[in-house]
């Protein structure tokens, strides 16, 4: 609150290390008297160094202070991630939560900063360190660029996570889930680097426990992280099915328990399953399982799967693409 003068006019100036050029904001004072804003669109991660200033007909005055940000970025408009992070520091950030909405040219910038850049039909490796990427608070709407995962394009949908993550494989290794998700598309997690999958309570349709991703009531497994590792991963026994692709590219689990609990396998359920040859066991189907969908173990490298009798027939593809 500048002292009682007969002010022309009343502003702050700020800016970061990733900003060539103060951002200046006029301020109108309130009711009492004070001058507030509220700051929006800051980079994470940033020292900020503000000056207020009140000017007269006659007099100057201004003062000083620095603040940091943290690692949370605030949107209000999906598509201006890239407006937020700037090009110099997305290849130096290791942390981020996101509050508000993004869609596919947001989830774009965060390929980039997770190592893998998406150029159209070009695929680069970048050197972005991105491990953590927190979307609790985030808003997933439908627009902007898509995503290219295995040569399709892929793009967001309202509150739905598809497979805009895929390829996220050099640095990514925790993903919080939005609380406002109601749809989360099998094989989300497909090709990547990710050992936790997390979710918030207050989210009516999905659950996490150790960073296994589940329908709400955990009769559903939806997304086991791939590079997650175990010794011994028993499936719960609350779980009736096990979701498209709810174990691709798993390759960090050496033995595996399915309960007579499970009764479906859906689609390409163990698609790419222990690519990197650390499953030290035999995998068993159990009798309790009658219900199979297309190319349950496509591109799968296990050596051996016993398949109980009861099953009534082998579906399409079930061995496609076995190598081992």
């Amino acid at each position: 609150r500048p002292d009682k003068g007969n002010w022309i006019r009343v502003g702050i100036r700020y800016k970061s290390g990733y900003d060539t050029d103060f951002t200046i904001r006029d301020l109108a004072a309130d009711d009492k008297g004070y001058y507030q804003v509220n700051l929006k669109g800051l980079h994470p991660d940033a020292t900020y160094q503000v000056r207020a200033f009140a000017i007269s007909e006659k007099n100057l005055s201004e003062s000083e202070l620095a603040f940091r940000t943290d690692s949370k970025v605030i949107l209000e408009q999906p598509g201006t991630l890239p407006d937020v992070i700037s090009s110099r520091q997305k290849f130096s950030i290791a942390e981020l939560k996101i509050v508000g909405p993004i869609n596919g040219t947001d989830v774009g910038l965060i390929h980039e900063m997770a190592g893998f850049a998406n150029y159209g039909s070009t695929l680069l490796y970048t050197s972005g360190i991105l491990a953590k990427l927190d979307l609790s608070e985030a808003d997933i709407k439908a627009g902007g660029k898509g995503v290219n995962h295995e040569n399709h394009y892929w793009y967001t949908e309202d509150n739905t996570v598809s497979r805009i993550f895929g390829d996220c494989s050099k640095a990514l290794r925790k993903v919080i889930l939005p609380a406002s998700m109601t749809k989360c598309v099998g094989g989300a997690f497909c090709d990547t680097n990710v050992d936790s999958i997390g979710v918030p309570s207050s989210n009516p349709y999905y659950s996490s426990v150790d960073g296994i991703l589940f329908n709400k009531n955990k009769t559903k497994l939806v997304a086991f992280p791939p590079r997650k590792e175990f010794d011994t991963y028993t499936i719960p026994n609350s779980v009736r099915e096990l979701d498209d692709f709810s174990f691709a590219c798993v390759n960090r689990v050496k033995n595996l328990i399915i309960p007579n609990s499970v009764t479906t396998l859906r689609d390409e359920a163990f698609c790419n399953f222990q690519k990197e040859g650390s499953f030290s066991g035999e995998l068993t189907l159990p009798a309790s399982i009658t219900h199979i969908q297309i190319q349950p173990f496509y591109g799968s490298w296990l050596k051996k799967i016993k398949v109980s009798a009861s099953v009534p027939f082998l579906i399409y593809g079930f061995f496609q693409h076995c190598r081992n």
